[in-house]
């Protein structure tokens, strides 16, 4: 995800973003991808959800401390293991089903506050409805089989 979000600073610090048409990811780059194109809440616009660029002596976790929740970088720098283990405590304590853990934890901690997710709504986007046909499938073409 960080490495995805300095690439897209740098093609719109160099002038280049506008002349992007088609962009692809993988990984954690997805994640980035994924927020940037479909984010409807948090930041106003690409400027606030990408942040400043800044050159690496910049960089400190002072700096990270105070990243605002509107910045995709907010998103990079946050605890997905801390949530994940809340997550396992709550169903533990069988206040919520176990098997979506990872799609929730996902979802609530990279997407949601950029209104791409709700563990409320049974498939919000496209982009989640694919999320849990992997998440049963576990092949790509399985899921391409499921779609098609």
């Amino acid at each position: 995800m960080s490495a995805a979000m300095g690439q897209m600073r740098a093609l719109r610090t160099l002038g280049l973003w506008e002349k992007v048409f088609y962009t692809s990811a993988v990984s954690g780059g997805a994640w980035a991808a994924a927020i940037f194109t479909y984010y409807t809440t948090g930041a106003m616009n690409d400027d606030q959800l990408l942040g400043p660029s800044r050159e690496p002596n910049g960089l400190s976790l002072a700096v990270i401390d105070i990243l605002p929740s509107t910045r995709l970088a907010h998103t990079a720098t946050s605890n997905l293991a801390a949530y994940i283990a809340f997550l396992f405590v709550e169903r533990a304590a069988g206040r919520e089903d176990s098997r979506d853990i990872w799609i929730d934890a996902v979802g609530s901690s990279f997407l949601a506050p950029f209104g791409i997710y709700s563990k409320y709504e049974a498939f919000p986007t496209p982009f989640i409805a694919i999320l849990a046909l992997l998440h049963e499938a576990h092949s790509l073409p399985q899921v391409l089989a499921k779609l098609l």
